[in-house]
């Protein structure tokens, strides 16, 4: 059966990230983060560039997410257009909807945890009750997370 790539959406954005002791920068595919640019401090007191290409969960991690340290902003961003048009064409529609599922019920859990609300696993009966206020057990914890607290684009 053939693979389908995900073509859906094509350009990477970039995202300033918050730090205060150097410069660092999300590299964004739609919604999933596909990389970064940072900062590092390097030999000699002088500054490098790392970077990074790939996701996780959805990219293997020994054969599709590869990341290096370079001298220069312009080396590292060259880096990762490499990476990048190596690894974008391998990327499916499944790889992106298991980060989606990755975050979505990470960003969930974080959320029952935030509202002190115990997970369906933290209970005798295996039953709990959602911060939104809908009844959840083990067995449909995930369903409900992906059809109420996903976003679905």
């Amino acid at each position: 059966m053939p693979v389908t790539l995900y073509t859906g959406m094509t350009a990477l954005t970039r995202r300033r990230r918050n730090t205060e002791n150097h410069e660092s920068w999300a590299i964004l595919f739609g919604d999933v983060p596909v990389g970064g640019l940072s900062e590092i401090n390097g030999t000699e007191g002088r500054m490098r560039w790392q970077w990074c290409c790939g996701f996780y969960p959805g990219c293997d991690k020994r054969t599709q997410q590869t990341a290096g340290n370079c001298d220069t902003f312009e080396e590292a961003r060259a880096a990762f257009q490499n990476a990048w048009e190596s690894l974008q064409p391998q990327i499916t529609p499944a790889m992106i909807a298991e980060w989606r599922r990755h975050h979505a019920f990470t960003e969930w859990k974080y959320a029952m945890w935030d509202a002190r609300c115990k997970m369906p696993t933290q209970t005798t009966t295996g039953r709990s009750r959602c911060f939104c206020g809908a009844d959840i057990s083990i067995d449909d914890t995930d369903e409900h997370v992906y059809s109420a607290h996903m976003a679905h684009a």
